[in-house]
This record gives C-alpha cells, sequence and structure tokens, in this order.
C-alpha cells in the first residue's frame, strides 16, 4: 500500500513540473549561407557570430559561436539552440575583417528546419545637407538617423551637430532607408522629421525617408 501512494505520489509531481515546463522554449536548428557584395560576388573573410541578448538588458550579449566564411562566402553554423519563450532574443552579427563593408545585424527567431540567411553586404554611403534658422544658433541642431528594418541594439543611432555655417554631413552609412529628425537644443523650434513634417508624423508610413546608397553621397535640400 506504502509503495502505491509513494509511486502515485511520484507521479504527480512528474506530471506537475512537466506541465510547468515551458513548452517549446527552446529549439535546435542548424544556420547556414552565404555572404555575397552588390554584385553578386562571394564574400571570403566576413566573421559570422551568434548573439544571444537579454531584451530587458539586465544581462549583456554573449558571443555563442561564429565561424569565418570562405572562398566561396560560404558559412555554417551546426546545433544552434534558439530561445522561443520570450525571455532571451537572438541576433547574426555579420563582420567583414577587411573593414570593406559595415556591419550588419539581424534578428533571428530560430523558426523549425534548417536556416538560410544569404546576406549583401554593401559599401558605405554619405549624406550631406544644411539648416536654415531665422533665430538661435545652428549648432544648437541636431540631426539624428533611424535605419529602416535594422537592429540596433548595442550602439546609438547616428547622429551628428550642425556646424556653425549650418551644413552638416554624416559618413560611413549602411545603404538602406532612414527617418531623419532634427532637434533643437535651445528648444527655440519644435523637432521635425525631413519634410518639414512634425514630429508626429516622423514614423508614419507615408513619412518621407532617406535612402543612402553604396558609394554615393546624397544632398538633402535645406531644412
Amino acid at each position: 500500500m506504502r509503495r502505491h501512494v509513494l509511486l502515485t505520489t511520484v507521479a504527480a509531481l512528474v506530471a506537475v513540473l512537466l506541465a510547468s515546463a515551458p513548452a517549446g522554449a527552446r529549439t535546435t536548428n542548424d544556420l547556414r549561407g552565404t555572404v555575397r557584395d552588390g554584385q553578386g560576388e562571394p564574400l571570403a573573410g566576413v566573421t559570422v557570430g551568434y548573439y544571444t541578448s537579454d531584451p530587458n538588458g539586465n544581462d549583456p550579449d554573449e558571443l555563442v559561436r561564429s565561424v569565418v566564411t570562405g572562398a566561396d562566402g560560404t558559412y555554417l553554423l551546426e546545433d544552434l539552440s534558439f530561445d522561443t519563450s520570450g525571455q532571451f532574443t537572438q541576433y547574426l552579427r555579420f563582420i567583414d575583417n577587411a573593414e570593406r563593408y559595415p556591419e550588419l545585424r539581424f534578428w533571428e527567431d530560430g523558426d523549425s528546419g534548417d536556416w538560410v540567411r544569404d546576406v549583401t553586404m554593401l559599401r558605405s554611403g554619405s549624406v550631406v545637407g544644411s539648416v536654415r534658422r531665422s533665430i538661435g544658433r545652428a549648432t544648437d541642431t541636431t540631426v539624428s538617423l533611424t535605419e529602416i528594418g535594422y537592429l540596433d541594439a548595442t550602439y546609438p543611432r547616428p547622429r551628428t551637430k550642425v556646424a556653425a555655417d549650418g551644413t552638416y554631413r554624416f559618413t560611413d552609412l549602411r545603404p538602406g532607408r532612414y527617418h531623419v529628425r532634427f532637434t533643437d537644443a535651445a528648444d527655440q523650434y519644435l523637432p521635425q522629421c525631413l519634410g518639414a513634417t512634425s514630429e508626429g508624423d516622423c514614423f508614419r508610413e507615408d513619412a518621407p525617408l532617406l535612402t543612402v546608397s553604396e558609394d554615393q553621397t546624397t544632398t538633402l535640400p535645406p531644412e
């Protein structure tokens, strides 16, 4: 009788533990892909790193594993563990060891099955523009950029102060699309965005965007 009660208790305890364990909290997949340049040629010497990140910022990002692309631009990371519970997030980081191309990062969720991430790395672009003010100093104006669809978790968004002559310049930007925001440190002007839209319109779907292209300098109209 005692043995029967003990077995029943153990079985109940196991059932409780199984029920409390997060279902599907982790999955294991392989990661493979090819890194190419803007002309479709394979890129060798690119470090591909897989990182885990605490979305609450309580723990530093951790490099789990990394490989370097070969002559054919391919890479393979095997048996990567993905957290699907939301407690941690994962991202990929692509770094050109020859420093020819800006770094790339992508969030990943570890869907079931082998995982393919082909990447195109492009050389950087530049942006120049000017700000017109009827009162106050041009140097009180800060211009900041927010790239669309890019992970920017560990370092600040590109921003620069306007020079005394009202001009500004960004260099070494990743090609892509950006929101542009102008702010005044002296609070003599309300924040505004590209195209003189109000701050509340900065991130609307139809808000004007800046396009940065590989090896090109984009000139913005005066704001």
